[in-house]
């Protein structure tokens, strides 16, 4: 029977080179996943542009459809009260996320809670920015 430590020395990886055969044959790769690709300007093209946490734009018409159900006239509608009638329905439905959230229903989606949240807090900058 072997001994567990042999186990352990056999299966370690030299991290000092890129790459390395292991015991099985294998090529193991052991450089970190950001500095693996040569060609950078491929994975820029490949991979949408991330945002950073407070780097959020807002647009009505892109932004409400898939978060809550409107008519076209009441995307359009940027009066106070048309403001106030989306102010109502996204509080509603961040209302029910949250709840969905703290009692851990399966389909409760952070990334859903909090494009609600930026689009309520957009919506209310709006309507304080017009009065």
């Amino acid at each position: 029977m072997s001994k567990p430590e042999d186990n352990v020395s056999r299966n370690k990886i030299n991290t000092n080179k890129k790459h390395q055969i292991s015991e099985n044959g294998l090529k193991v790769n052991c450089e970190p996943a950001h500095l693996r690709s040569k060609n950078k300007k491929a994975n820029k093209d490949s991979l949408p542009h991330p945002r950073k946490c407070n780097d959020f734009t807002y647009r009505r018409e892109k932004d409400l459809p898939p978060l809550i159900a409107l008519w076209p006239h009441e995307i359009e509608d940027k009066s106070i009260n048309g403001t106030e009638r989306v102010i109502a329905k996204l509080s509603s439905a961040l209302r029910a996320e949250r709840n969905r959230g703290k009692s851990g229903h399966w389909s409760y989606d952070l990334n859903r809670h909090i494009a609600l949240s930026a689009a309520l807090k957009a919506e209310q900058k709006q309507r304080l920015s017009s009065k």
